[in-house]
């Protein structure tokens, strides 16, 4: 075997060490610093864990506001409900009192 035997061989040994080092760092950036690396997927996990707890917080006012909206239509209205959004919003009751709110932070 020849000079050129070893040059070549070298020259492969080189290529194939560029070859691997740009591929290892191809494959570093795109893990740790792409838009899906892993930093990143762990950030949009947190967020859809807390997204997923307002959803349920949301479903469950849905519900309340669904029963008070059934509560006020004309052929189930609950006369109590009514006297209660007067009281809210006027400020005294079907009997002529007058009532006084506070704020709870008050």
């Amino acid at each position: 075997m020849g000079k050129g035997y070893k040059t070549q061989n070298n020259t492969n040994k080189r290529f194939a060490i560029a070859f691997l080092s740009l591929t290892l760092v191809y494959l570093l950036f795109h893990l740790f610093a792409s838009e899906r690396s892993i930093p990143n997927l762990m950030t949009l996990s947190a967020q859809q864990i807390e997204l997923e707890q307002k959803l349920v917080v949301l479903n469950d006012e849905k519900e309340q506001l669904q029963i008070h909206v059934t509560k006020l239509q004309p052929e189930t209205l609950d006369q109590d409900l009514v006297e209660e959004y007067a009281i809210r919003m006027l400020g005294h009751n079907t009997n002529g009192g007058m009532i006084i709110i506070q704020n709870k932070n008050s």
